[in-house]
């Protein structure tokens, strides 16, 4: 994880945990710190994630969320990608990849990808982009492809 991501990754936990008395995170604010990040867990996903993470029953110390939050990056981004590109670049690329998957299923199919072609004002074909980005030919690409793809092209 960079320092600057780290730096906001503290910043965000103080803040969430600022009127606390036991400066831990409870399930209450994890919910708000991950809708904050564009997440939308339900209350069955943050009873997985403090039984995980958190340090004591229902609670999260900065340890615990820091491990969280670097689990997060790297289930949303390759090595590859979390090393090469900066984190401002990863998280415009995921906030990009989040409102171009309309049916927010984790991949973006041919119609999403027209879609978010034609977004970005790029007349090139969709059906090219696919069949050259789609490393594992599934038809759909996930978040690293995507990335990959949009390094490839100038906007």
């Amino acid at each position: 994880m960079s320092q600057a991501v780290l730096d906001q990754c503290v910043a965000a936990f103080e803040l969430f945990t600022k009127d606390t008395t036991d400066q831990l995170l409870g399930v209450a604010e994890l919910d708000l710190v991950l809708r904050a990040l564009g997440q939308e867990p339900n209350p069955k996903e943050l009873g997985e994630i403090m039984q995980g993470y958190g340090s004591k029953f229902g609670k999260m110390n900065l340890d615990d969320f820091l491990e969280l939050m670097q689990q997060q990056i790297r289930a949303n981004t390759s090595d590859r990608n979390a090393d090469s590109l900066p984190a401002a670049t990863i998280a415009f690329f995921a906030e990009a990849f989040r409102l171009f998957d309309k049916d927010q299923d984790g991949y973006l199919n041919m119609d999403e990808l027209k879609n978010a072609l034609s977004l970005i004002g790029q007349d090139g074909s969709a059906e090219e982009l696919m069949v050259a980005s789609d490393a594992n030919k599934d038809h759909k690409l996930d978040f690293d492809e995507f990335v990959e793809m949009m390094k490839d092209i100038d906007v």
